[in-house]
């Protein structure tokens, strides 16, 4: 009966794995992602909500001008007519940007002083932007979800078989 449990867990994971394999646009590496295209923009809707809910949004000058206008250029060469592209410049001492699924895109003022020129700046900008292309996002909620799964059935399988061990993989599988 063991066998027959264990060359079942091994089917339905080789099932999993190849269901949910893609492949990254222009890198065309293998990713595992078990959520949908849209799934993933409801998300990134959502998160772009709460993180501009606290932040102090800089409107009308010069800098906050050039991110959308930048931004706007990378977007037509994206070439991704479903991503619903905002840019906002945000009032923040933090060097750093990043773009949410779906084409939301958030640049601190931090990092403008690195980000001097506007070829500097679309680096930054495309660069993130190129993280919500290739799914980066789904792919690491993904990842989680299968650790959160593997501690799960580890935890049923030596809760049926070696209680005793349950403690020890908990505190080994969380390192």
């Amino acid at each position: 009966m063991t066998i027959i449990k264990n060359t079942f867990l091994i089917v339905l994971t080789a099932f999993i794995f190849s269901a949910c394999t893609h492949k990254t646009p222009y890198t065309n590496r293998s990713q595992m992602i078990f959520m949908s295209s849209h799934e993933e923009m409801a998300l990134g809707e959502k998160s772009y909500k709460e993180a501009l809910t606290n932040a102090k949004i800089v409107h009308n000058t010069k800098e906050a001008q050039r991110v959308k206008i930048i931004g706007q250029r990378i977007a037509q060469v994206a070439q991704r007519s479903d991503f619903k592209w905002e840019f906002n410049l945000v009032d923040d001492k933090q060097a750093n940007a990043f773009c949410l699924p779906g084409g939301k895109v958030v640049v601190y003022t931090g990092i403008l002083k690195y980000a001097k020129n506007d070829d500097q700046l679309a680096t930054v900008i495309s660069h993130e932007i190129a993280h919500a292309l290739a799914r980066h996002g789904a792919e690491r909620v993904s990842q989680n979800m299968m650790q959160q799964g593997i501690g799960m059935v580890g935890n049923v399988v030596l809760g049926a078989s070696a209680p005793q061990y349950q403690n020890a993989f908990n505190q080994a599988y969380g390192v």
